[in-house]
């Protein structure tokens, strides 16, 4: 008899587990969304996404700047920027270049 009860015992914990699992997994699951919530108000909080902004737009004006030194030296007739830019590896519209085609 006393087998039988830790057969059945060890099966309702089995089957409770079994039912925890999901349960711990979706709860996993909701603490990760709520740690990337916090992070992304905290970036936002901070002005990282401003600065992010000034960032980009200083790089851009970097790299317009470069491009104009750089075809300046190119022979005639002058390259198309968004062609050289593009058989450099990099999207023209980075820069917002359109293609003259």
């Amino acid at each position: 008899m006393n087998a039988r009860r830790r057969q059945l015992i060890s099966i309702v914990k089995h089957k409770f587990m079994s039912c925890l699992d999901p349960t711990q997994q979706i709860l996993e699951e909701k603490r990760e969304i709520k740690r990337k919530c916090e992070l992304l108000l905290k970036i936002y909080d901070e002005g990282r996404i401003e600065k992010m902004k000034d960032a980009i737009s200083k790089y851009k004006v970097a790299a317009r700047a470069a491009l104009v030194e750089w075809i300046e030296y190119a022979d005639e007739p002058k390259p198309d920027p968004a062609l050289l830019i593009q058989n450099a590896g990099f999207d023209p519209e980075i820069l917002d270049l359109l293609t003259a085609d």
